[in-house]
């Protein structure tokens, strides 16, 4: 998961992208809007856009199956 708009000085997209290129296991590129903290913030739209891939992703690598879910405030 990659901010389309880091402002991490060292977070150089090519090199986040070549590195993901190298790597040799199950994985999945996402772009997401904002910045390099951005989805951190909760609540937020953001956040939830990143949580909820983060899960899909995580549920289906990992093999298992979520039949509830709670949600905190």
């Amino acid at each position: 998961m990659a901010g389309r708009d880091d402002e991490m000085i060292h977070c150089n997209p090519d090199v986040t992208r070549a590195v993901f290129g190298l790597m040799r296991c199950r994985k999945q590129w996402a772009d997401i809007d904002g910045g390099h903290f951005g989805l951190l913030y909760h609540p937020s739209e953001i956040f939830e856009e990143a949580s909820a891939g983060q899960c899909a992703f995580l549920t289906e690598a990992l093999g298992v199956q979520i039949t509830r879910r709670s949600q905190t405030t």
